[in-house]
């Protein structure tokens, strides 16, 4: 499955997390993506700059991989069985149904310091 949105986010970070529990972390640091453990927040295009595409899916060859970069490879834990990608406002973007606690995620951009396209890769 796969969905996909275009967006212009506040502060230009998305989250990816269980919506019912994720914590987002404390700091960015000087990195594309920080973790918590329950949930990645990844930078974005300048919001004021303009949309970035967003895909969420757990199917490998929906992410055309020529032209990404590998920014994170590891796993968020997950309560509630579902997995979104949600603004720093708490709103919701697109979610998915996971079938495990610990859920590997995978990122990838089109560029490691301001991407306007992200792939987020569950499982």
């Amino acid at each position: 499955m796969k969905k996909s949105i275009s967006a212009s986010l506040p502060n230009s970070l998305v989250l990816v997390m269980d919506y019912a529990s994720g914590e987002p972390p404390e700091v960015m640091g000087e990195t594309l993506v920080a973790s918590s453990g329950s949930c990645l927040a990844i930078g974005t295009l300048a919001e004021q700059s303009g949309e970035t595409e967003f895909l969420l899916t757990d199917e490998i060859d929906a992410v055309e991989h020529s032209t990404m970069h590998l920014a994170f490879d590891g796993h968020i834990e997950v309560t509630s069985g579902e997995v979104s990608l949600v603004s720093v406002l708490n709103q919701p973007l697109v979610t998915l149904p996971v079938s495990s606690s610990s859920v590997r995620v995978r990122v990838l951009a089109n560029d490691m310091e301001e991407p306007n396209c992200i792939a987020v890769l569950l499982g």
